[in-house]
């Protein structure tokens, strides 16, 4: 049996460390957490993805305070199923992103993204049952702190 089901909407929570390459250019690393991976609607007993990201980030200052980027994420993914489930399912994922960093004083942004997360995680139960990878549409925002 190949069925694909979209995700409900799901909240994630992601912290992020960039190391500036260049003034154009950081690398970096984001753990994110997943939470109500489930299809089709809300149950009590969605799964959590936890995503190991790497960052690959480009800047193009649009001012002295607002500067837009484009992001690449390559990531290892694994999503905890709930109790009864088959077994946790795991792989690789990539994460493309763009959005806006705006200064809001010296050292504190605000940042917005829009992206697209492909998982591809995958698990086979043995019974025809496939557990296929995740996919989101995703728009981000926070607060950054540069050190």
């Amino acid at each position: 049996m190949d069925e694909s089901v979209d995700a409900f909407f799901a909240v994630a929570i992601a912290a992020f460390v960039d190391v500036p390459i260049s003034p154009h250019l950081a690398l970096g690393f984001s753990p994110q957490a997943v939470f109500r991976v489930n299809g089709g609607m809300p149950t009590p007993s969605s799964a959590t993805e936890f995503d190991f990201r790497g960052r690959i980030t480009g800047y193009l200052p649009l001012s002295q305070a607002t500067t837009v980027f484009a992001r690449l994420s390559p990531a290892f993914s694994f999503v905890s199923m709930p109790p009864g489930a088959t077994a946790d399912p795991a792989g690789f994922l990539v994460d493309v992103s763009v959005g806006t960093q705006v200064a809001l004083l010296p050292n504190l942004f605000l940042i917005v993204d829009l992206g697209y997360q492909a998982g591809f995680q995958t698990h086979d139960n043995g019974n025809g049952a496939t557990f296929d990878g995740t996919r989101y549409l995703h728009l981000g925002g926070g607060l950054a702190i540069g050190l």
